[in-house]
Formats: C-alpha cells, sequence, structure tokens
C-alpha cells in the first residue's frame, strides 16, 4: 500500500474511536480543572462571578431573601439591587444561600469605585447621611431607623416615631435603604417594618 492511498475501513474507524475518546478524555481533563479551580475560591470570588456575569440572584438572609442583580461586591460586602430600585447591603458572613434565578439576565455591571469595600464602611456611610434604612439579620426581626452613630459592638439611630433604637453590630446581616443605582424617585416602604 502505497501512501497515498486511503487507510481501510476498519482502520479509518478505530482512528475515529481512538480521537473521540481522546476528546472526551480531554473535555473531562478540563472540567476537573474548572472543577478544582472553583474549589479555591473564596465566597467573596464565587459572588463576583455572578457580579460579572450580570446574573438575577435570589439572596437569602436570616430568614428574609430579595431577588435582583448584584451591583457591588466588597471585601465583605455585596449590594444587591431588587427591581422597585432599593438597594440592600449584606455581610458576606451572613449571607444564607445565593441562587441564580436568571444567568446573564442583566449585563454585566462592574465594580463601582465609590461602593464602600466592607459592611462596616456601608454602616458608617449611612451614619453620615442618616438616611432610613432596615436593619435585619439572624436571630432578630428587622428594624427601620436612621442610622446615627456605629459604635465598636452596636449601633444607634432613631426610628420614625423619634425613639431611640440600639442594634447588636454582630447580629446585623443586610440592610435594605432608599439610595439605589437606578430606581425610582419614590421609594416602595411597603417591604419595610418600622
Amino acid at each position: 500500500m502505497d501512501d497515498a492511498s486511503p487507510l481501510p475501513p476498519d482502520i479509518q474507524s478505530a482512528l475515529r474511536r481512538v480521537e473521540a475518546e481522546h476528546r472526551l478524555g480531554q473535555a473531562e481533563v478540563e472540567a476537573a480543572v474548572e472543577e478544582a479551580e472553583r474549589a479555591r475560591w473564596t465566597l467573596e470570588e464565587a459572588v463576583l462571578g455572578h457580579l460579572y456575569r450580570g446574573d438575577r440572584v435570589r439572596i437569602a438572609v436570616g430568614g428574609r431573601s430579595w431577588t435582583g442583580r448584584l451591583v457591588h461586591v466588597g471585601s465583605n460586602v455585596l449590594v444587591l439591587e431588587v427591581p422597585s430600585g432599593s438597594r440592600i447591603d449584606i455581610a458576606l458572613d451572613h449571607l444564607g444561600t445565593l441562587q441564580v434565578e436568571a444567568a446573564d439576565s442583566y449585563g454585566s455591571r462592574g465594580l463601582e469605585v465609590r461602593d464602600p469595600q466592607t459592611f462596616l464602611a456601608r454602616l458608617r456611610e449611612l451614619a453620615v447621611t442618616e438616611e432610613f434604612v432596615e436593619l435585619g439579620g439572624d436571630g432578630f426581626d428587622s428594624v427601620g431607623m436612621r442610622v446615627t452613630v456605629v459604635a465598636p459592638d452596636h449601633l444607634s439611630g432613631v426610628d420614625r416615631d423619634g425613639r431611640r433604637c440600639l442594634v447588636s453590630l454582630r447580629r446585623v446581616g443586610y440592610v435594605i435603604s432608599e439610595s439605589g443605582f437606578s430606581g425610582p424617585p419614590e421609594f416602595d416602604r411597603s417591604h419595610m417594618r418600622d
């Protein structure tokens, strides 16, 4: 048999099987490498992936849950914007679950330089602006208040009726604020409890 002649059909078939097995083996190796890489991610890095993809996600903290898009992820804070335009700041260490409702439904936004890098920094911003927020987390009913002081172990503020409120800083897992990135001028307070 000279070099220009085609291979016999049985050898061609065997070659195709070997090539298919090789491609399958390569795909399995690539999937294993990708899985091993994801296993090394921190929670922050995993959440960043959802931010970059623009996924619509459902987040649960302390018996509450919201669906929206991630608009910021810092070292221990994530910010979720819900369809009403409300902004929910969540301490990463209080995150119960994050479920993807729709992949890439909004398009990516990227990190905003003006956003705080920590949950504590966000709380301090709220003390400066004194905007009305809802605070909540594990083990306590949410409370609506204007944060006026961020102390080493608690928040101090005033509710809508002017009553002083103290909240243990360790227990705060989320903040829903009136400020949003693209919400309507009026703020839907129907989900907030005073």
